[in-house]
C-alpha cells in the first residue's frame, strides 16, 4: 500500500523519484521502471474496465507512442565492418 501511495504522488508530480526511491529503498532506475509498469498496466486496466476494451501489450504500446506518451527504444547503430586485406605469411 506504501508503494502504490508514494507511486502516485510521483505521477502527479507531488515528489521526485529520486525521493520516491529513497523513500521506498530502491535504486532510481528500478523506480523508474516501476512508474513505467504501473502506469501501462493502470491504463490497460482502466480500458478493460469502465470501456471493455481489451488491447495487447503491442497495440497500447503504439497507442502510447502516437500519442507522445511513450518514447520507442532507440535501434543500436550498426556500423559496417571493415574489410581486411589480404596478407602473405
Amino acid at each position: 500500500m506504501k508503494r502504490y501511495c508514494i507511486l502516485n504522488k510521483v505521477i502527479e508530480g507531488l515528489i521526485t523519484l529520486k525521493d520516491a526511491s529513497k523513500l521506498l529503498g530502491i535504486s532510481y532506475r528500478q523506480m523508474i521502471r516501476l512508474k513505467n509498469v504501473s502506469y501501462q498496466k493502470g491504463l490497460k486496466a482502466y480500458l478493460a474496465e469502465i470501456h471493455n476494451i481489451n488491447l495487447s501489450y503491442k497495440t497500447l504500446r503504439k497507442i502510447l507512442i502516437n500519442a507522445g506518451l511513450h518514447e520507442p527504444r532507440k535501434k543500436k547503430k550498426v556500423y559496417r565492418r571493415r574489410r581486411r586485406r589480404e596478407e602473405a605469411g
